[in-house]
Formats: C-alpha cells, sequence, structure tokens
C-alpha cells in the first residue's frame, strides 16, 4: 500500500510462529483449503473472516468464496517486482519446450522494473462464453491467444476474468493510440539526477511471467509488432535496455482486434502464426439476454419481458444490418445496457427513446444515423 502523498509502501512485520505467520505462508502452495484447513492455520474460526477481509484491503490477495461451503484456492503475488533478474548471460533456455531454471546472480544495473500489476477480482456476474473452456486449455498448454470480433462482445472482460480465476496479474496495453516499441520496453528518465530506464510493463510481464493483454493490436505499429513477433518464437529472448532477457515460460500474451476499423491494418502471417485464433461474432439472442440480465440491469425493474424482447430485435437487426453491407457501425452490448439502464431506473419509459439516445445517437454519419432509425421503426412498432 502507498499513500498518495508519499509514495514510500507500507510494510508490517509478522511475529515469528503466530498463527498470521502460518496463514501467510500458506498463501504460497497455490492449493485449495476447505475451512477446516483454514481455521487450523489462523487458530480460530476467524480464518474465514480474515480471508475475506484480506481479499478486501489487499490488490495482491484474492480467495474464491470465503464464505462459502467449497474449497477455496488462496492467490498471492509478490506485489514488488524482483530486483535481482537473470540476463541472457546467466540463463540457461527452453530447449525442445523444456525450461531450465536460470543460475541467478547479482545484476548492478541502473535499470528500474515495475511493481506487480494488481490482481483481478472474479466478478460474479461474468458470463463464461462459449468459447472460455477451450481459450484457457490452450493457455494451460502454452498457447497465446487472439480474438478478434465487434466491440463490446466481451473479448477483454473473458481475458481478465480468466486471469482472475488463475490469481494471475494482467498487463493492459493499448493498442490503437500507435503503440511503439518503446512503449512496451521501457525508455530512459532522470530519477534524482541520475539516468534511469524505466521497463515497460510488457517487457517485465516476458521476464517475471506475467499475463498482457494487447487491444486493437492492428492498430499498433510495425516495431511493435515485429518486437512481439520476435519474443513469442525461438530463442524466446527480450532485449531490454541493450540486454537479453529470457522469456519466462509462464508469459502469455492475448491480442484483441476489429478487422477493418478505421486506422487499423491487416496482421502480418507470421504474428497470426504465434497465436490460436478465436473469432468471435455478436452474441446470439440467449447470449445477450443473460449478459443483459446479469449487469442488473433488469433488477427491480419497470424492464418487462416485452421491451427486453424489443431491445433485442433492435440489436439483432442492427447486427443484420451490419452484416449485409448497410451500415459501417457494429452495435455493442454496452449501449444496449445503457438503454436498458435509462428505462430500468425510470428515466426513460419509451423504448425507441432511449435506444435512440443511448445507441443511435452515437452515430456520426448522417446516412448510417438515418439506416438505424429505419432498423428501430421497422422492429420497434
Amino acid at each position: 500500500m502507498t499513500d498518495k502523498q508519499n509514495p514510500e509502501q507500507y510494510l508490517l512485520r509478522v511475529a515469528c510462529g503466530s498463527h498470521l505467520e502460518r496463514f501467510l505462508d500458506a498463501l504460497n502452495d497455490d492449493e485449495f483449503h476447505d475451512k477446516d484447513r483454514i481455521k487450523e492455520l489462523y487458530g480460530t474460526n476467524r480464518g474465514p473472516w480474515l480471508l475475506n477481509r484480506l481479499a478486501e484491503w489487499c490488490d495482491n490477495f484474492t480467495a474464491d468464496d470465503p464464505w462459502g461451503e467449497s474449497q477455496q484456492r488462496i492467490r498471492y503475488v509478490n506485489p514488488i517486482a524482483p530486483t535481482i533478474v537473470q540476463n541472457i548471460e546467466q540463463a540457461e533456455f527452453r530447449s525442445a519446450g523444456q525450461f531450465r531454471e536460470p543460475v541467478v546472480e547479482m545484476e548492478v544495473c541502473e535499470i528500474i522494473w515495475p511493481d506487480t500489476p494488481p490482481l483481478i477480482s472474479p466478478d460474479p456476474k461474468f458470463v463464461k462464453p462459449a468459447y472460455y473452456a477451450e481459450v484457457l486449455a490452450m493457455v494451460e498448454g502454452g498457447r497465446h491467444i487472439s480474438l478478434e470480433g465487434p466491440p463490446g462482445t466481451g473479448k477483454s472482460t473473458c481475458i481478465e476474468q480468466m486471469a482472475a480465476e488463475r490469481g494471475i496479474p494482467l498487463v493492459h496495453v493499448g493498442g490503437e493510440a500507435g503503440l511503439r516499441k518503446r512503449d512496451m520496453v521501457g525508455s530512459p528518465e532522470i530519477v534524482n539526477g541520475t539516468t534511469k530506464f524505466m521497463v515497460a510493463e510488457y517487457a517485465a510481464a516476458a521476464v517475471f511471467g506475467w499475463w498482457v493483454k494487447v487491444d486493437e493490436v492492428n492498430a499498433a505499429e510495425a516495431d511493435a509488432i515485429m518486437l512481439m513477433n520476435g519474443n513469442l518464437a525461438p530463442p524466446y529472448i527480450i532485449n531490454i535496455h541493450g540486454k537479453q532477457y529470457p522469456v519466462h515460460p509462464d508469459f502469455r500474451v492475448f491480442i484483441t482486434y476489429n478487422h477493418g476499423y478505421v486506422g487499423t491494418k491487416p496482421l502480418s502471417q507470421s504474428l497470426k502464426d504465434r497465436f490460436y485464433p478465436v473469432k468471435i461474432s455478436f452474441p446470439s439472442r440467449t447470449m445477450l439476454r443473460r449478459i443483459l440480465v446479469n449487469r442488473g440491469v433488469c433488477e427491480d425493474a419497470e424492464v418487462d419481458d416485452r421491451i427486453l424482447g424489443q431491445v433485442l430485435d433492435f440489436a439483432e437487426g442492427m447486427w443484420e444490418a451490419n452484416q449485409a453491407g448497410q451500415l459501417r457501425y457494429q452495435i455493442s452490448p454496452r449501449r444496449l445496457i445503457d438503454a436498458v439502464y435509462l428505462m430500468s431506473s425510470g428515466i426513460m419509459s419509451d423504448v425507441k427513446i432511449a435506444l435512440r439516445r443511448a445507441v443511435i445517437d452515437v452515430i456520426d454519419y448522417p446516412i448510417e444515423h438515418k439506416t438505424a432509425l429505419q432498423v428501430l421503426d421497422r422492429v420497434i412498432h
């Protein structure tokens, strides 16, 4: 934890031999624990309570349903990245799919590594898509993943919740602003009058074995694409400030993109070959309904099934218009959630007005705006 006014970290020292020490030691075993085991570790019935509080207070600790009856996995990551990192001269690399632990020696250098990203909390309202198990199996098999599909279809959410489920730090990288190699590796900065090389989170993830999600990767610059292309293939190394480091075997990269966006370009086949491809289409009517309901927009609601059905009819009509080439705009579940919220919160009662304000008014091109209005009038009388 850090104070915003004072960037120093607060450290608490735990007494040796205490129940809390035993409890914290158990965080590193990555095992499932039932309630009896948790009580044994902590010494009292407060074990589940402590789990719940730690998950609430700390961003580097999570636990599955501390109050539930099932077994739980406790997950913890060190919030401070290691200060001793092996470079290529002190490491032995993977060969034929194997990785031998490097011999780590103290390295004197002016390189500053970023802190470990906070763990993501599991979202109880997350609806696992049909491809979730497939992607997870490929990730556990050592593959990197590409997800192509329209906006708002849950590509990023799927990756985030997978990282939350596995208790793995996830780095977010945005490619939409012209991502460059220096954004992914790092750059020199002046720190207290001395030049230091500040390592970017992507490069740190490659070295320490975190996961990385690169959104809108087809908008990234060529040097960023070449960097990924290089460190995801043998000999699995990444160059940081003139030194080559081995890529950790647990490192995984997820790229998301939407083909045909303005400002994007086709991805090279050599990069595509590094990833297991998953093509995502607009959610089915059943899945879209589940998304809307699970997001809470219909709870305590003034929105009945008839109105929700009209929203789904409109969504399908907009998607069909896009696929037929009548609209470049791709309908997003996010916009539909906003439309239903306008009605369920009592701000608007007319479904056509709510859809027009939340969805159609974001379309800038007059011809497409008119086409969307025609879809609305056709599906909702």
